[in-house]
């Protein structure tokens, strides 16, 4: 199956203005993804929420 995970309710609402968009793929909301699709927590949803970039020790920007 084909997902389009988006933020943006016009196309995640599931109403007949979907529908055309529904036949092709299957728009979901960020949270449903990661926990319906990829079996994440709702621990884990919530540390992710929480998360500051300056928690991350190497960002990818940055050459070592």
């Amino acid at each position: 199956m084909n997902y389009l995970v988006s933020t943006d309710s016009d196309l995640t609402d599931v109403d007949e203005t979907t529908a055309e968009l529904r036949k092709l793929t299957h728009p979901i909301k960020v949270g449903s993804f990661l926990r319906g699709v990829m079996g994440w927590s709702n621990e884990e949803l919530t540390r992710i929420e929480r998360r500051q970039w300056s928690d991350i020790e190497h960002p990818f920007w940055e050459v070592n």
